[in-house]
Order: structure tokens, then C-alpha cells, then sequence
């Protein structure tokens, strides 16, 4: 359980440091306009939800694993 536990914090906080508005970026990468947030998410969109799925995918053979025991 502390390894879930722990697993959890380093997701959440990749998770806060990919989200944050407040990134350091190089000049003329303006974090100031207000569809920034919009296109962020767009960009990072398609890595959060191949990760879902990887996890979900790994998640339902382990089960399938478990019960054919």
C-alpha cells in the first residue's frame, strides 16, 4: 500500500508540474494570453490519455491473470 501510496504522490505531482500556467518557458512563449491553458491541454491531451489506457490495460490482464488461477 505504500508503494501505491507513493505512486500516487509522483503522479500527482508530474501531474501539477505538466499543468501549472506558471512553467518557465523560453522567450516569446506567452503563458500570459488566455487560450494558453486551452492549447496546453491539447498538447498534453493525448499523453495523459495513453497513459489511461496503458494503466487500464495493464490493470485488466492482471485481473484476467489473477482469476485464471
Amino acid at each position: 500500500m505504500t508503494q501505491s501510496l507513493t505512486t500516487k504522490k509522483a503522479l500527482t505531482a508530474l501531474t501539477l508540474t505538466l499543468a501549472s500556467p506558471m512553467v518557465l518557458a523560453h522567450s516569446g512563449h506567452d503563458h500570459s494570453d488566455p487560450l494558453s491553458g486551452l492549447i496546453h491541454l491539447l498538447w498534453i491531451a493525448p499523453i495523459v490519455l495513453a497513459a489511461g489506457y496503458a494503466a487500464f490495460c495493464i490493470r485488466r490482464a492482471n485481473r484476467i491473470k489473477s482469476t485464471k488461477k
